[in-house]
């Protein structure tokens, strides 16, 4: 088990007038990428923090994603497999993509959302990233283009995914109940590994 602060660099964690933390203290988002290489934080005030881990914690870059005057919080980040890219989703609708090591300079800014994007799983193959956002849409995209592919619910129907966050797909269809709205559930997950009473 490792752990680190995500303040800024040994000095107090911001505050608001109120007290309360200030949003470039609130993370809300975290991935380690396969090879253990980096941790990404994302932060509620469009920030994202990288480490290089897990032997020295150093932050080694802090992007910001979105509009220079209006950043949106991060909703959620995930490395791809081959640990080659970071995709990074914020709350205004957009997916910014990153690639190793230099992650200060953002590769693409891609996605076609009407609303903002709440999960994100890649394919094994780290080729293709699929989204589900506010507006309950589930939406594919090839990788590093950005391009969507409008026939990605059938095209990729049967296609293995790295994680499995995303709320509305065909694997995690039998979760819905009848009489639930798109609040019920707000987060799915599945084993790496077989799950047994040991």
């Amino acid at each position: 088990m490792f752990s680190t602060n995500i303040d800024m660099q040994g000095q107090e964690y911001p505050k608001q007038k109120d007290g309360t933390l200030s949003e470039t203290a609130m993370g809300r988002s975290m991935d380690v990428s396969a090879d253990a290489k980096y941790i990404a934080v994302g932060m509620r005030d469009g920030c994202v923090r990288i480490y290089e881990g897990p032997q020295n914690w150093k932050l080694i870059a802090t992007p910001r994603v979105g509009r220079p005057k209006k950043q949106e919080w991060i909703e959620d980040l995930k490395f791809s497999p081959d640990s080659k890219f970071l995709a990074v989703s914020s709350h205004d609708n957009f997916i910014y993509l990153f690639e190793a090591p230099n992650f200060s300079k953002e590769v693409k800014r891609f996605g076609v959302s009407s609303s903002f994007i709440t999960h994100i799983d890649w394919s094994i193959a780290s080729d293709v990233v699929r989204t589900n956002d506010g507006s309950y849409e589930l939406l594919y995209y090839t990788i590093p283009d950005g391009k969507q592919n409008k026939n990605g619910a059938s095209a990729y129907r049967d296609s293995d995914w790295a994680t499995n966050s995303c709320v509305l797909g065909w694997a995690v269809a039998g979760i819905w109940q009848q009489g639930m709205d798109g609040s019920d559930i707000n987060h799915a997950d599945r084993s790496s590994r077989p799950v047994n009473g040991n």
